[in-house]
């Protein structure tokens, strides 16, 4: 079942040790249940920048993608994290095109940084949801291993449990 989820605190929040931009989801009706992960630097900038209303210069990639939809008549109509598999998160953007209704494989990332710019609703599957001062936070690669690929959002097994609700964090799934 998909859960209405919304940006907690309506910002993005950074991993007290490391700096890295952590974006946490809570539920709109449960705001003690939700998910969190690490995007890539150029993911958090993109929502960032959005969720404060700066405009760059030129456009984004996230920004020229909205432009074309908005030229073709194109909306979202929602997003949805999906699912969990092999450690990996996976999510749909969905695009109403006049009657038809097309969904996009997408990392939560994209994801949302479309629903932020399009006004578009974000969803999670229920199964996603934990209490968030119980969340497992899994741990980021360490420094010295080779980051992964931009493309690839890793979440690495869990170790340790923290309390979002206060964002003292010193690990948190990567997306």
């Amino acid at each position: 079942m998909e859960i209405e989820m919304r940006i907690k605190n309506g910002e993005l929040m950074a991993d007290v040790e490391t700096g890295a931009p952590i974006v946490a989801l809570e539920s709109v009706e449960d705001s003690s249940k939700g998910l969190a992960f690490y995007p890539a630097e150029p993911d958090a900038h993109s929502i960032f920048a959005e969720l404060i209303k700066i405009s760059p210069l030129r456009p984004m990639t996230h920004d020229l993608f909205k432009s074309a939809l908005d030229m073709l008549k194109v909306t979202v109509e929602k997003v949805v994290i999906t699912d969990i598999k092999n450690n990996i998160y996976h999510a749909a953007v969905f695009l109403r095109a006049g009657e038809d209704l097309i969904w996009l494989d997408s990392r939560p990332s994209d994801a949302i940084s479309m629903a932020v710019r399009c006004d578009a609703k974000i969803y999670a599957d229920d199964k996603l949801l934990v209490p968030l001062n119980k969340l497992s936070v899994p741990a980021l690669p360490a420094p010295a291993q080779k980051p992964p690929d931009e493309d690839t959002e890793i979440i690495t097994s869990a170790d340790k449990s923290a309390d979002l609700s206060k964002m003292d964090t010193k690990k948190m799934p990567r997306a």
